[in-house]
């Protein structure tokens, strides 16, 4: 039986550490002038960044080490698509303000200024996009497959390691 401190390890109750999913959306509806969910994701990937806001579900819990997929949503290029992995190599660090313009993209009201950030490396855009309707079936984190995008609201997701590497070794396959 595993004990409660596993958790703050960053170990889910089989041992695997966690891993994320990184939610990137439009800036705007139904606005071509602001940038899509695969422009800010490719900003903040280029940046090694990821902004976080306060309430930014899993926040708290990303650790040094940890893995993470990137997911578009929104009804932008590449929505509803995985495009990208990355590692984290901080925690979730409050943002300082030289940095906080830097940290995220643009939106109508000037820069989205996240209180929070984590910084990446190991970035690898994946060469195709995977949809995610064709991974739904076999991710265990997804309990109700026909309602699959209710999972992946809000901006990281928490997940196994085997599903991370389910994907992963699907990316490579492309």
């Amino acid at each position: 039986m595993k004990h409660k401190s596993d958790k703050k390890k960053g170990l889910t109750s089989d041992g695997e550490m966690y891993h994320y999913i990184l939610v990137a959306s439009d800036v705007g509806r139904n606005c071509r002038f602001l940038p899509s969910g695969m422009d800010v994701a490719m900003h903040r990937l280029n940046l090694g960044m990821w902004g976080l806001n306060s309430r930014t579900a899993n926040r708290r819990g990303i650790k040094s080490g940890e893995k993470a997929l990137v997911y578009i949503s929104g009804g932008g290029p590449y929505s509803q698509h995985l495009v990208a992995s990355c590692t984290f190599v901080s925690d979730a660090k409050l943002s300082t303000w030289d940095i906080r313009q830097d940290v995220d993209a643009p939106n109508k009201k000037g820069y989205m200024m996240p209180e929070y950030y984590v910084r990446l490396n190991d970035v690898e855009i994946f060469k195709r996009p995977l949809p995610m309707v064709d991974l739904v079936s076999n991710l265990n984190f997804i309990k109700d497959k026909e309602d699959w995008w209710r999972y992946l609201q809000g901006g990281v997701r928490k997940i196994s390691q085997s599903d991370y590497q389910h994907v992963s070794d699907t990316a490579k396959l492309g």
